[in-house]
C-alpha cells in the first residue's frame, strides 16, 4: 500500500476549507436554497388551490347558466303545449308532449346542482305528459274529440309554475 504525501492537494483543499470555514458557508447557502424551494412550492400550491376553487366555481357557473336556459326552454315548450290544446292541433302536441319529457330528463341529468326535492317533481311531469300523449293518441282516430282541454291546461298551469319556482331558485343561487 502506498502512503499518501502530506501536503498534498487534498490536504491543501482541506486545509483551506477549514481556513475559511467554507464547509459551513456550503452549508448554510445550501439550507438558504432548500427554504427558498419550500417557499416557492408553498407559492406554487397556493396558486394552484386558488385556479382549482376558480375552475370549480367556473363549472357551477356553466351548470347553472345551462340549467337556467333549460328550464327557461321547457316552460316556453309547455306554454306552447297550452296553446295546442286551445287550437287542438294534436300532431303537433303528441312530438311536443314527447319533446318535453326528453328535455326534463335531460334537466335532470344534467344540472347537478339541482336539488333532489326538485328533481323528484320531474317524473310526476313526464307521467302527466305521457298520459295526455295516450289520451291524445286514442282520440286522433275518432271522429269527435272528446278531451277536455282546460283540464289538460290546468295540469299543465300547474306545472309551468313549479318550473318558474324551480327557475327563479336557480336564478338566486347565482
Amino acid at each position: 500500500m502506498t502512503k499518501r504525501k502530506s501536503g498534498g492537494f487534498v490536504d491543501s483543499a482541506n486545509q483551506f476549507l477549514a481556513q475559511h470555514r467554507l464547509g459551513d458557508w456550503a452549508s448554510i447557502v445550501g439550507l438558504a436554497i432548500g427554504l427558498l424551494a419550500l417557499f416557492v412550492t408553498f407559492l406554487a400550491w397556493r396558486a394552484a388551490t386558488r385556479a382549482a376553487e376558480a375552475a370549480r366555481k367556473a363549472k357551477e357557473a356553466v351548470y347553472r347558466a345551462q340549467g337556467i336556459a333549460d328550464v327557461s326552454a321547457l316552460i316556453s315548450l309547455l306554454n306552447e303545449v297550452k296553446r295546442l290544446h286551445r287550437s287542438r292541433n294534436w300532431e303537433m302536441l303528441l312530438d311536443r308532449y314527447a319533446k318535453a319529457r326528453e328535455m326534463l330528463m335531460s334537466i335532470e341529468h344534467s344540472c347537478p346542482h339541482l336539488p333532489q326535492e326538485v328533481v323528484s317533481r320531474f317524473p310526476g311531469i313526464r307521467v302527466h305528459l305521457r298520459g295526455f300523449e295516450t289520451k291524445v293518441e286514442r282520440e286522433m282516430g275518432k271522429s269527435g274529440s272528446s278531451l277536455d282541454v282546460t283540464r289538460f291546461n290546468a295540469v299543465i298551469a300547474v306545472q309551468v309554475d313549479e318550473l318558474c319556482g324551480i327557475l327563479e331558485g336557480i336564478k338566486q343561487e347565482a
